[in-house]
């Protein structure tokens, strides 16, 4: 059985898989950002592997200032879902975040939603 290497991260941690992604293009076969984007460093826009976003929002806001700004570093197919009513702290279960929006979501709520989405993107 044939392993597809897929990089996920969370925060600094999508940016850190953005980077490896960018600088080994040939390793991984997917890579998916949780409230999370590339650095001006790793521009994968013209990069073919397959790329999913999951984000929080409130009222269909991202929760990240830069969120908007940096979508133009993913790959052009990448896969976009948002998540209403989750919030940045909530995605890595670190305790509340300076700066960040409150959750509306419990959790497990959000913590679910996120494992719903990437098993449908690993397993399509």
């Amino acid at each position: 059985m044939k392993r597809t290497p897929i990089l996920a991260g969370h925060s600094l941690g999508g940016a850190a898989a953005a980077i490896y992604a960018e600088n080994n293009p040939n390793k991984i076969d997917a890579i998916a950002f949780w409230d999370s984007y590339p650095p001006d460093s790793a521009d994968l826009s013209d990069n073919n592997i397959s790329a999913l976003s999951i984000f929080g929002t409130m009222n269909d806001i991202p929760n990240t200032e830069s969120f908007n700004n940096q979508k133009r570093l993913l790959p052009p197919f990448t896969k976009f879902f948002p998540i209403e009513g989750a919030n940045h702290a909530q995605f890595g279960d670190y305790g509340p975040q300076k700066g960040d929006v409150e959750a509306s979501l419990t959790l497990t709520e959000q913590h679910d939603l996120v494992a719903e989405i990437m098993l449908d993107f690993i397993n399509p």
